[in-house]
């Protein structure tokens, strides 16, 4: 249903202006069968939110620090079914999380993860 809405809003639109946002942390909670949604929403996933969650919290911190979310699963079911869209981190957590002395470390600990992501995935 939602790639009918997208591709109607793209029509009226006379371009490709409306895509789908996936949020990871949501599809985990809800036990959404993420491998489903991705081939589903096909060329209409255009970004995801990746983020951590834990029990029944959507926590918004940092890939692999709760350990909870399957990134290989994820990573794996983007990569078959042909995904070039962004890869977004919701990880607005991590800045409540650890100490502001250590942002910059965090910052580069996102870029260490989406590299080992792209590198390992795409």
């Amino acid at each position: 249903e939602v790639n009918r809405y997208i591709e109607v809003l793209n029509k009226k639109a006379g371009s490709e202006c409306f895509g789908f946002c996936l949020d990871t942390g949501h599809c985990v909670l809800t036990s959404t069968n993420i491998r489903y949604a991705i081939k589903t929403l096909g060329k209409n996933l255009k970004v995801l939110h990746l983020h951590e969650v834990s029990n029944n919290l959507d926590n918004h911190t940092i890939p692999f620090t709760l350990g909870i979310v399957d990134w290989d699963f994820i990573m794996t079911a983007l990569k078959d079914y042909g995904y070039e869209g962004t890869l977004n981190f919701e990880t607005v957590e991590a800045w409540r999380i650890f100490p502001k002395e250590l942002e910059e470390d965090v910052v580069k600990m996102l870029g260490s993860i989406a590299k080992y992501f792209k590198t390992k995935y795409f």
